[in-house]
């Protein structure tokens, strides 16, 4: 088994290598500075709604519609978030819910030198409440040990997963990882080999360890977002419009 667990991470950072060096015809250090670019926040949420929400594909929005969505949000609570920054994103992740579907369930892990639980998965109106509830914990940043509990989470027949419901990681971050970081590819691996799409919104204006943040996510065209500051974030979700089908939900309770 350790064996084997070595030989997806050696070819895991050969395949990585060379997709961050833009296959063989781009420097790895450019596609490093290609990647610390910041994108106009209407940008970003055009991307967001475009991969994140599939809304302006038929296609996409009739399957959306046959497979309901479980989101998880794991959110970075580390010593290089500084608290109101946290605070910050914890509040544009309550708005985040609201673009989703209504019957989108959602869940949350909290991670710094731990990685806890915050809740299982959920409605849209109990996400936001609980979210609501998560404090600021500052450490280092065990991204790996995050993962790994999604991947449990994901699993969990107690969790309020539904396993016919697409699967879907939210990463809120500002680095990499720097406990047993050395898992974190490999964990991230086997979360997408379960089918879960994992999106990246990586925080700062130059980000130490952006590459790692990169390769975690699914991909770096449609599941990486980048912004300068969690006022930014805040920003891009405003300017994406919220799911008409929750709009009509909450006029009728």
């Amino acid at each position: 088994m350790a064996a084997m667990k070595v030989f997806w991470l050696i070819t895991l950072l050969v395949v990585a290598e060379e997709a961050m060096a833009g296959v063989f015809w781009e420097t790895k250090d450019k596609a490093t500075e290609r990647l610390q670019i910041i994108p106009p926040s209407e940008e970003t949420a055009k991307k967001m709604e475009l991969f994140l929400f599939e809304r302006p594909s038929f296609r996409l929005v009739k399957r959306s519609i046959k497979r309901p969505e479980d989101v998880l949000f794991i959110i970075d609570s580390s010593k290089s978030v500084p608290e109101a920054n946290f605070t910050r994103g914890i509040r544009a992740l309550q708005n985040l819910v609201t673009k989703f579907r209504p019957n989108t369930k959602f869940a949350a892990i909290l991670f710094s030198t731990k990685a806890k639980v915050m809740f299982k998965f959920v409605s849209p109106q109990k996400a936001v409440k609980n979210l609501a509830g998560i404090r600021y914990h500052s450490g280092f940043t065990n991204t790996q040990a995050a993962l790994r509990k999604a991947g449990r989470l994901f699993a969990s027949k107690k969790s309020g997963a539904r396993g016919y419901a697409s699967k879907r990681i939210f990463i809120l971050s500002d680095g990499q990882s720097n406990i047993k970081k050395q898992n974190t590819l490999y964990l991230a691996y086997l979360l997408k080999d379960m089918g879960v799409e994992v999106f990246v919104m990586a925080v700062g204006q130059r980000i130490e360890g952006i590459n790692e943040l990169a390769m975690v996510a699914t991909s770096t065209d449609k599941h990486l977002y980048r912004v300068g500051q969690m006022e930014e974030f805040i920003k891009v979700v405003n300017e994406i419009p919220n799911d008409p089908s929750y709009d009509k939900f909450n006029s009728r309770r």
